[in-house]
Order: C-alpha cells, then structure tokens, then sequence
C-alpha cells in the first residue's frame, strides 16, 4: 500500500471527531436505467445512437431514490466517517427522513428534483431547480442559532455556488462573522453561469480569506473555468473550452498543479485542489501536520465498476474537508477525499471509515 493510503488507512482505525456545517442546498434524486427495446442503455454513445436512431422512447427503470445535493452528499459522508454533522439545507420532503438521525439538520424549503440517467463513463443529470433555493438568501446565516452552528464547526462545507444565487449574501456572513475558521467551497457547475456570477465567486472567496483558512475544490471543468478568469483568459478560445473538455483532453498534472497554483493566488486560498478520475491535485502553502506542501498529487484508486458517478465530488469534499479540519497533511486529506470518492463510483453508497479501511485494502493492498 502505498504512503499516504497506508497512513489514512491506520488512522482510520481510530478517528477522534471532527464538526463539519454544510450548506445550503438539497435535492431528491432518482437513479435511473434506460432501455431500448431489448437492449440496456449503458452509456452515453448508446444513448446517442438511440437518439439518433429515431427512438420516439425509451423505457426507464428506477434504480434507485436517495436524498441528495451537494451540502447534503457532503453531511451523509461526514456523518458516515462517525463525525458531527449540520446540515443547512432545503429538505421538506419525506426522502430525508432516511438522513441518519445523527446529523442536525435545518431546513430552508423545499429540494430541487433531480433525475439521474446511469451511464458507464458518468452520470447525466436532469435538474428541476427549487423555487425556494433560487430564492433563498444566505442572510439568513446571521441569525443566532446559525451562526452558533457555524462558530461551532472545526469545518464548513458550502456547495453550489451554481444553483444559489443566495450564496454571496452568506459568503459575506461567513466574512464578517467567523474567524479562524476552515471554510471548504465546492461551487458545482459553473460553465453555464455569466462571467459575473464567476467573478463573484472569486471576490466572495478573497472576502472569506481575509479572516478564514479557505479550500476550493473542484473538478476538471470547475477548474478550467475559474482559472479562465484568474488569468483573465476568459472568453479566449472556443465553446468547449469555457464549458471544460473531458479529462483525456486536458493537462496533465504540472499543468494542473501550475493552475491550481494561480488560481489559489488570485483568490488567496490554503489549498486550491483538482479532484479526477485519476488523481487529486493540490496547491498550497501552510497547515496540517508537516505542514502543506507547495504542490501536492495524489494518485487514485482504479475501478473497473461504476455504479453511480453522482455525489463522489461532494463525498470527495466531505473527506478532504474533515481530514483538513483534523490537522491531516494535504497528501493524507487528498488520499482520503479519493477513497470517499472512488467507494461512491464503484458501490453507490457512502463509506464508513471501516468500509473505506477495508477498500483502500483491497485496493491498494
């Protein structure tokens, strides 16, 4: 087992607790398995030769309903990993009932609805966005009993940036009210917001910085569009490149680690991290035991099943987010942000620490 894998695996064995606050959003997710006539939909290239074979339909079996969206994706790993949970999120509907009773849990409304068509190399989404999240402001943060759960945490999670409009308004609670906090922002997709929204998830984070230690972490196309405008590129180049291209098409990891390094300068971050397919990536100075080194990859686990992609972003966060809050080195948070990832992709569900102990095991030897 290689380094940092076998460390994460030791302290598995013995985790003391750490808080994390998520927020603010919520979703109901249905899983869903496509055929056509006799034969299984598997993957988007067989989805597209339906579609332009002259489908008029396709028969869909639900495989699977579960509460979801990144805030609380985020709080059911940390709850998993036996950490203390706060989830500030839009949950009136009965599926969140399933949530484990350990996680506090304050709802601001009704969840978006979400469809989720299984494909082999990922996920496709069809998104209902909530009335009540596009709506709802984060000032609602600066109450007492909110802020008290904020000041609480050894971490805050806060996830899509995308889908809430709301957000800068608590982004400049989190400023003007927490200190000395760890705050790790997972924005969601950010291709089809205007240049606006982007610049101000860059000036909410430089405001967040000023009193907190900041983590952003993004996948490939989350980073290709923010480094894009760091270095002022935006708009530069073609369609593709302002919405991101797929992994294979894309850098390799001193690239990475050299825009990542950019990006965590222009937005005055701790770390800056890529989460892939098949490594994370971090940039940054300071923290943890040993402290953070300058650039930081990781490689991760293979798996030749893939159950389901949805959520091993926000379970990736939730890791990085606890490790981090605990005073772990960015290698070791990295590596346990991949395992909480990968067990999401290979066996659709949330691991717990003996679980992803047992995995690393078998997948690391």
């Amino acid at each position: 087992m290689t380094r940092p894998y076998e460390n994460v695996a030791a302290r598995l064995a013995d985790l003391d607790p750490v808080s994390v606050c998520c927020l603010p959003d919520g979703s109901v997710d249905d899983h869903y398995e496509l055929r056509s006539g006799d034969e299984d939909v598997a993957s988007r290239e067989a989805f597209v030769r339906a579609v332009e074979g002259g489908a008029g339909s396709l028969r869909r079996r639900r495989a699977a309903r579960e509460p979801g969206g990144q805030a609380v994706n985020a709080a059911r790993q940390t709850a998993a990993l036996g950490d203390d949970a706060t989830l500030l999120g839009h949950l009136d509907h009965e599926v969140f009932e399933r949530l484990d009773p350990a996680i506090e849990a304050v709802s601001f409304g009704s969840p978006s609805e979400v469809d989720v068509l299984r494909f082999e190399e990922s996920d496709l989404m069809l998104v209902a966005e909530s009335d009540d999240l596009e709506s709802w402001s984060g000032a609602v943060l600066r109450s007492d009993r909110l802020l008290a759960a904020l000041y609480d945490a050894d971490a805050v999670y806060v996830g899509n940036w995308a889908s809430a409009p709301g957000l800068p308004a608590a982004f400049d609670a989190v400023a003007e009210e927490v200190t000395d906090s760890l705050v790790v922002v997972d924005p969601g997709p950010l291709g089809h917001l205007p240049d606006e929204r982007i610049e101000g998830l860059l000036e909410a984070l430089r405001a967040v910085s000023g009193s907190n230690e900041v983590v952003l972490s993004l996948n490939r196309r989350e980073l290709d569009v923010l480094a894009s405008h760091a270095d002022g590129s935006a708009g530069e180049g073609d369609e593709e490149d302002a919405e991101g291209a797929s992994a294979g098409d894309r850098t390799e990891s001193g690239d990475d680690a050299a825009r990542l390094a950019a990006l965590r300068e222009a937005a005055s971050l701790r770390l800056a991290v890529l989460h892939d397919a098949d490594r994370a990536v971090a940039a940054g100075v300071g923290g943890g035991e040993g402290g953070d080194a300058e650039a930081t990859a990781v490689p991760n686990a293979e798996t030749d099943r893939v159950e389901t992609t949805t959520g091993a972003g926000d379970r990736f966060s939730a890791g990085l987010a606890r490790a981090l809050a605990a005073g772990w080195s960015a290698e070791e948070s990295l590596a346990l942000g991949n395992l909480c990832a990968t067990y999401r992709v290979a066996t659709g569900g949330t691991g717990t620490a003996t679980e992803l102990r047992a995995f690393a095991d078998a997948t690391f030897g």
